[in-house]
């Protein structure tokens, strides 16, 4: 039996401070505060990964901390958070504290397997996708997808399996093999499959495993392994992201009371309300039972699977995420997304991971 042990130092990074910025101008009795809060500090996250077989790299460096929360600024300016540092074992390793003995992490398992679905038509935002399928639309200097794999390269995501259909050739041209250090795979649906029956194309061996599912048209400053974490400590067998959202009603809404002769009472009436509303952002993770309920070769949308899972006695959770998110389906949707990225850019885009050093020698 192979073992193998370092012994390292690890450090949350710090939160910013807040700012409190008072002004007073002429003519005004009273200034008042307009400073942001600071930014959330790093963590620091171990990932078991399949392609590294020890724990040679720490054995030289034994210090890390993730990055320190920036601090907030005027006129209500909240700080980036710090960006966590995500420190990458093979898989079986187990993470303990050196003074209690407590188990921090048990990584005996690789982590989830993640997959984009980059399949759909993206008929609402037609004609741009007659010629450019909707994961490849421009956003600031690269298209929707190129936000998606950077955030999944900077999380310590090593490999994304993309779900391709229409325009799959531009898809795979593009991207390649690897993109912005993540390893990619294909599964192509011949025929429209919905918007989770190409799952059941996947490997078996991936099958096996919980999969991070997850539209190719978002934006989102949700952090994939929060989502994760929920979902296993939920127990859950398929959790679904989601945010509160109003939904704006288009008519007029009435509520009705008793009968007055041959018509009803009014009591209430609301001109296009706002109605509030639990919505998907079209991020999810799923363990094998769910896609076990998927035929191959069968067109299936995500509420018919949710359903199928509730009528089994499977538990569905929903991740509450207060964050930015934006789903890309119409034009307005689009027009939106341009302005919010170069508003949030340092957000959605964050820098590549830091890595452990390279040189080595045995404690």
């Amino acid at each position: 039996m192979f073992y193998d042990e370092a012994k390292i130092h690890v450090r949350s990074g710090d939160g910013g401070d807040g700012m409190i910025s008072f002004r007073r101008e002429k003519f005004v009795r009273q200034g008042g505060p307009d400073g942001g809060d600071g930014g959330r500090g790093g963590d620091v996250v171990f990932v078991a990964t399949e392609h590294l077989n020890s724990l040679i790299n720490f054995q030289h460096q034994k210090h890390y901390r993730a990055a320190n929360g920036v601090h907030g600024t005027v006129q209500r300016m909240t700080g980036a958070n710090g960006e966590d540092l995500r420190l990458q074992v093979p898989v079986g390793t187990i993470v303990r504290n050196a003074e209690s003995g407590d188990v921090l992490a048990d990584l005996t398992a690789a982590g989830p397997a993640v997959v984009i679905l980059a399949g759909g038509r993206g008929t609402r935002l037609a004609p741009l996708t007659t010629v450019l399928p909707k994961p490849l639309m421009p956003l600031g200097d690269g298209p929707i997808l190129d936000v998606l794999l950077r955030q999944l390269g900077a999380q310590g995501f090593s490999e994304v399996t993309l779900s391709v259909g229409h325009m799959a050739e531009l898809i795979r041209t593009f991207c390649g093999r690897e993109r912005h250090g993540v390893r990619l795979r294909y599964v192509q649906e011949d025929t429209p499959l919905g918007t989770v029956g190409a799952l059941a194309l996947l490997p078996e061996a991936m099958r096996r495993r919980s999969l991070i599912v997850m539209n190719g048209d978002l934006l989102t400053t949700l952090r994939f392994a929060d989502l994760v974490d929920a979902h296993r400590r939920s127990g859950a067998t398929a959790s679904i992201a989601v945010m509160h959202r109003p939904v704006q009603m288009e008519f007029g809404v009435m509520d009705l009371g008793e009968d007055v002769g041959p018509a009803r009472r009014i009591l209430d009436y609301r001109e296009k309300p706002e109605i509030p509303a639990t919505v998907s952002m079209g991020v999810y993770v799923f363990e094998p039972e769910a896609i076990g309920l998927i035929t191959p070769g069968e067109r299936l949308d995500l509420p018919d699977l949710v359903l199928r899972l509730i009528r089994a006695g499977h538990t569905v959770a929903g991740y509450e995420f207060a964050g930015y998110w934006l789903d890309i389906g119409r034009h307005a949707d689009y027009e939106r997304a341009l302005d919010d990225f170069e508003r949030l850019r340092h957000e959605l885009v964050p820098d590549p991971p830091a890595t452990p050093a390279k040189e080595a020698t045995r404690a």
